[in-house]
C-alpha cells in the first residue's frame, strides 16, 4: 500500500510539473507575441510621428519661401518645373522629401476681402505725402442698466504711421460730441509702439487755465513718444462723461486728428454712439458741424481671366466694378462739387494698371458723363507702367442731411499677382481745405494659387494650398497623410 501511495503521489507530482511547464510555455509564448505586437506598434507610431514631423517641416519650408517675393521668384528660377528635393527633418527622411508645386485651376484668382491681408505692412502709404499718420477711433460705452445715456464713454484712438519712413508724433487732437467733456481722473493712457509700455498722459488744460480741460476740443502733447517707424502704432485711451444733464436721444459722433498732418489726418465723424430711441439706420450726428461718411468698395468683380502664362508668371484680365458712397451724417445739407481752387468734386486715383471703362459710370442709377483723366495723354497711354490713372468728376450735387449718393463705374486691367489699392478725395463747399480723404481702400487682391504635394520614397506625407501675391504669400490649409 505504501509503495502504491508513493507511486500515486509521484505521478501526481509529475502531472503537476508537466502542467506547470505547459502553462509556462504558453505564458512565455504569449509574452513574446505581446512584445512583438508592442514593438511593431511602437515602430508604426514612430513612423507616423516621423511623417508628421517631416510634413510640418515641408510646410514651414514652403512658408519660408512665400514670405519674401524675391526668394519665391529665385526658387522658381532654380526649379522651373515646380519640383524640389529638400531635407527639412534630418534622419526623419534621410533620402530627402520630394515636393511638387502646381497651379490650382479651381481657385479664384481675385478677392476683395481685406480680412485676408496678413500684417500692417501690406497696407500701402497714402498717395498724397501730406498724409502720413492715420488715426482710427473706436468707442465703448457703459451699460444702459447702469447709466441710461451710456455715459461715461471710453474712446480709443489708434494712430499708425502709414508712411514708408519714420515720423515723430507731436500732438493728438479730439473733438468730443456736444454734451460731453473729458473725464478728469478717468482713464487717459498711452500705449507705446512696443505694445507693452503704457503711460498715463494728461491732456493740455484749456487756454489760460491750469486744470483739467472742460472744452470739447482736447489736445494731448505726446512728444515723449519714441519716433514711429513705418507701420508702427500708438494707442490713446481716455474716458468722456456728460458735461451737464443726461444726454438727450441722438447719435453722438466725434473726430480725431494728429500733428503733423493736422486737418489732412482727420477721421471725419466717427465712433458713433446711439443714445435712447434712435433708428438703427439713422446716422445723422448731434451738433451743428457738417459731416460726411465716404466709402469706396468693390461692388463686383465682373471678370477675372488668366491669360495662360506658366505660373508663377501668369497675368489676369480683370473687369472690376467700384462703388463710391457719400453719406451726409451732419445736420445741414452738403454741396458736392468743385470749390475754391479745387477743380473737382470727386478725385479717384485708380490702382496702377487699371483704366476707366468709357460710358460705364452711373450716379444714382442715371448715366454719368465720363470723368476727365490724366492719362491717356499724348504718348502716355493707359495702362502705364509708372502712372496711375486719375479720374476727376466736376459735377455738383446737393445732399440733404441723412441722405446718401452712390457713384458706380467699371475699370479694366491686365495685372499679375499683387494688391491693388485706390485713393479717393471728395470735395464739399461746406468744408474748408483739404478735401475729405478715404486713405488707401477698395483693395483688389490678385493671387497665384498652387497645390503642393510632398512625398517620401513615393509615399505621400502632406498636401496643402499656397496663395501668393504682392510681397508675400500664405499657406491656406493642409492635410497630413
Amino acid at each position: 500500500m505504501k509503495r502504491l501511495c508513493r507511486g500515486q503521489s509521484g505521478g501526481v507530482a509529475m502531472l503537476l510539473v508537466v502542467g506547470f511547464m505547459l502553462f509556462g510555455v504558453a505564458v512565455v509564448t504569449s509574452n513574446l507575441r505581446l512584445s512583438t505586437v508592442l514593438s511593431t506598434d511602437s515602430q508604426v507610431k514612430n513612423d507616423i510621428l516621423n511623417r508628421q514631423y517631416c510634413a510640418l517641416g515641408v510646410i514651414e519650408y514652403v512658408r519660408y519661401l512665400t514670405l519674401d517675393a524675391q526668394r519665391w521668384a529665385d526658387w522658381w528660377t532654380a526649379h522651373p518645373d515646380g519640383t524640389d528635393t529638400t531635407f527639412p527633418c534630418g534622419d526623419g527622411a534621410p533620402g530627402g522629401i520630394d515636393i511638387v508645386l502646381t497651379g490650382d485651376p479651381t481657385a479664384s484668382p481675385v478677392t476683395s476681402d481685406e480680412s485676408l491681408l496678413e500684417g500692417a505692412s501690406l497696407w500701402p502709404p497714402p498717395a498724397y505725402s501730406s498724409r502720413k499718420i492715420q488715426p482710427v477711433k473706436t468707442v465703448s460705452t457703459t451699460s444702459e442698466a447702469v447709466s441710461a445715456d451710456k455715459t461715461p464713454f471710453t474712446y480709443t484712438i489708434t494712430l499708425t504711421n502709414r508712411d514708408d519712413s519714420s515720423i515723430s508724433l507731436n500732438k493728438i487732437h479730439d473733438n468730443l460730441p456736444p454734451g460731453l467733456k473729458f473725464l478728469c481722473g478717468g482713464t487717459s493712457t498711452l500705449l507705446f509702439p512696443d505694445g507693452v509700455t503704457q503711460q498715463t498722459v494728461a491732456p493740455d488744460p484749456d487756454e489760460g487755465q491750469t486744470v483739467c480741460p472742460l472744452d470739447r476740443h482736447i489736445v494731448w502733447n505726446v512728444t515723449l513718444l519714441p519716433t514711429l517707424q513705418p507701420y508702427e502704432s500708438v494707442v490713446l485711451t481716455f474716458d468722456a462723461d456728460r458735461s451737464g444733464s443726461i444726454l438727450s436721444d441722438g447719435n453722438y459722433c466725434n473726430e480725431a486728428w494728429a500733428e503733423p498732418g493736422d486737418d489732412n489726418t482727420k477721421t471725419g465723424m466717427t465712433a458713433p454712439v446711439k443714445v435712447g430711441s434712435v433708428a438703427a439706420d439713422d446716422d445723422v450726428c448731434e451738433g451743428t458741424s457738417p459731416g460726411a461718411k465716404i466709402t469706396k468698395v468693390i461692388s463686383q468683380i465682373v471678370d477675372a481671366v488668366p491669360t495662360g502664362s506658366p505660373l508663377p508668371s501668369d497675368t489676369y484680365q480683370l473687369t472690376v466694378e467700384y462703388s463710391i458712397e457719400i453719406e451726409n451724417v451732419g445736420p445741414v445739407s452738403l454741396n458736392l462739387g468743385p470749390s475754391g481752387a479745387t477743380g473737382y468734386g470727386i478725385r479717384d486715383l485708380l490702382p496702377l494698371g487699371f483704366c476707366f471703362v468709357d460710358d460705364s459710370a452711373t450716379f444714382q442709377s442715371a448715366s454719368l458723363a465720363n470723368p476727365s483723366t490724366n492719362i491717356p495723354q499724348g504718348s502716355n497711354l493707359c495702362p502705364s507702367s509708372d502712372t496711375r490713372q486719375r479720374l476727376d468728376w466736376d459735377f455738383s450735387e446737393s445732399i440733404p442731411s441723412g441722405e446718401t449718393r452712390t457713384l458706380i463705374y467699371r475699370t479694366a486691367a491686365l495685372v499679375s499677382a499683387g494688391n491693388y489699392w485706390s485713393d479717393l478725395l471728395v470735395n464739399f463747399t461746406e468744408f474748408t481745405d483739404p478735401s475729405v480723404y478715404t486713405w488707401p481702400s477698395a483693395v483688389v487682391m490678385v493671387r497665384d494659387s498652387f497645390t503642393a504635394e510632398a512625398s517620401v520614397d513615393g509615399r505621400a506625407i502632406v498636401s496643402f494650398n499656397v496663395s501668393m501675391g504682392g510681397n508675400s504669400g500664405s499657406i491656406v490649409d493642409f492635410v497630413i497623410e
